[in-house]
């Protein structure tokens, strides 16, 4: 009876730790972000200094069976975090007034719950890149003021074959 006992008690978090398949997978969703202020040149965000650059809204297009929702967006400017907003349309303005001219990161991370699945968080980057003057900014055929930047979040763990 003993070992009974003590069987049971090794087993009881094991069967604890288990998990159900959906948790090992991730939503099936497209995250856009919509910006004022900047202009994009290729991969690039180029923004004037002293010029805003205003997240305007981050929108999500959910393709799972059951639901999905943005939770959350936070902002980091050179992997320093700004701030964060959990009300939609989770914009942001980033004041560029004595911001060092050149090249920065721009990151925002998004958190997403959808119904049947374990929560994610979607980590979205962009370069960016403080200019003096709007004269400063490249002009190329693939430029695009105020662009809208979307991403396919999808599960690159799992086996494209399955």
């Amino acid at each position: 009876m003993k070992r009974f006992i003590y069987l049971l008690a090794l087993v009881v978090p094991f069967l604890a730790l288990t998990s159900c398949e959906s948790d090992d997978k991730f939503p099936d969703v497209d995250i856009t972000v919509n910006f004022d202020g900047p202009t994009r040149v290729g991969n690039t965000l180029y923004v004037v200094q002293g010029e805003p650059l205003t997240i305007s809204s981050i929108t999500m297009v959910d393709h799972t069976p059951k639901g999905a929702v943005i939770g959350s967006a936070t902002y980091f400017w050179d992997y320093y975090n700004l701030g964060g907003t959990i009300q939609r349309p989770y914009g942001f303005t980033i004041d560029t007034t004595g911001v060092a001219l050149g090249n920065h990161w721009l990151q925002i991370s998004v958190t997403i719950y959808a119904v049947d699945y374990a929560p994610c968080i979607g980590y979205l980057e962009y370069k960016v890149v403080v200019v003096p003057s709007a004269d400063d900014i490249p002009s190329d055929s693939d430029s695009e003021i105020n662009p809208s930047l979307g991403v396919d979040i999808t599960d690159y763990t799992s086996n494209p074959n399955e």
